[in-house]
């Protein structure tokens, strides 16, 4: 199926307002990942307010879904610290990438709490939570629960250090997560104790056995790879789950940086279409950029190389990227708090 490869420049802001943060509803505070539902629902890791907001297309207001409405930030199992990536399945559980705590949490639909699904307890935690607690205070019953806390960062197969991104496999429910210190990508599988590596763990560098610093990821389940934001080296890469190197997407193979139309800038992450097409959030050079299936010429489709700023056209450090069924492309425009939506054409 051929498919217009258009977009309206001018972008609409469906969540968050346009250069003011705060904690309310209605405002976010340099949101980061991304992830949108089949009903066009987007949730939303709203990193400084350390919560995952929901926001159902046409609201103004969000809804917390994982840590605080208030903004608190913590380790302990009803709290983020300074979420960075999220992913929410079919059935409403929300994983949340508590990057600042090392590790993955599960938020299952309707829970006030998460579970530690990837990376390491470091001490046991104890808390009452408040309504459970007030429910006992009048049997005079008191409960001490046991849960886990922030994880260790390290470099251990069943440990993260600074996780910032993953992908999940719809069928089987395995992550994929971007460890970021640790220059490498894990797979965990549902309920594992511990992770492999499945893309780099060769330390940072510019070869092909190496990444450095990988952030944003994409999974394409037809053809069993990852799509890679190497962020340090300012190109995507390709990674065939089993393959012990990568080929180059988009970018310099060298890892140089630049703001020309082969050339990237620090992107933070990467999109593919039904069509094999690329999507890249460009990050340093405020723009998001579409390489069409074998090309490594991009073209702009969302705003200005090298000029951020504040009105429709522009976008100031855009963070993560997404596509709805119909191609329209959301970005989480991260300096300026809001969610921008450019409609395909």
């Amino acid at each position: 199926v051929v498919t217009s490869l258009k977009w309206n420049a001018t972008g609409i802001t469906v969540a968050g307002v346009t250069g003011i943060s705060d904690t309310t509803p209605d405002k976010l505070n340099k949101p980061q990942g991304l992830s949108i539902d089949s009903n066009g629902t987007l949730y939303i890791a709203d990193r400084n307010n350390c919560r995952v907001q929901k926001w159902l297309s046409g609201a103004r207001n969000g809804t917390t879904v994982a840590g605080q409405s208030n903004g608190t930030c913590g380790s302990g199992p009803s709290l983020l610290q300074t979420p960075q990536g999220v992913i929410v399945d079919s059935d409403g559980n929300v994983y949340a990438v508590d990057t600042y705590n090392n590790r993955v949490q599960l938020w299952s639909y309707g829970a006030s709490f998460g579970i530690m699904v990837a990376g390491t307890v470091m001490i046991p935690y104890f808390e009452i939570m408040n309504n459970l607690y007030n429910t006992l205070r009048s049997s005079m019953q008191y409960t001490v629960f046991l849960f886990p806390s922030t994880g260790i960062s390290n470099s251990g197969n069943n440990q993260l250090s600074f996780p910032r991104d993953m992908a999940r496999d719809p069928t089987t429910g395995t992550l994929y997560i971007s460890d970021y210190f640790n220059h490498r990508i894990m797979r965990y599988l549902v309920n594992a104790l511990s992770g492999t590596v499945v893309a780099g763990g060769n330390g940072p560098g510019t070869n092909r056995t190496q990444l450095n610093y990988p952030l944003g990821i994409y999974l394409d389940v037809t053809s069993n790879s990852l799509y890679i934001a190497n962020y340090y080296c300012h190109n995507i890469v390709r990674w065939v789950i089993g393959a012990t190197s990568w080929t180059l997407v988009a970018g310099d193979i060298n890892g140089m940086s630049g703001n020309s139309s082969t050339m990237l800038f620090y992107p933070l992450d990467v999109e593919v279409d039904f069509m094999g097409n690329v999507y890249v959030a460009d990050t340093s050079n405020h723009r998001i950029q579409l390489f069409q299936a074998g090309s490594r010429n991009g073209t702009t489709i969302a705003g200005v190389t090298g000029i951020s700023g504040t009105d429709p056209y522009h976008l100031n450090y855009p963070y993560a990227l997404k596509l709805d069924s119909q191609l329209n492309l959301y970005v989480t425009d991260w300096y300026n708090h809001r969610i921008q939506k450019f409609l395909h054409q």
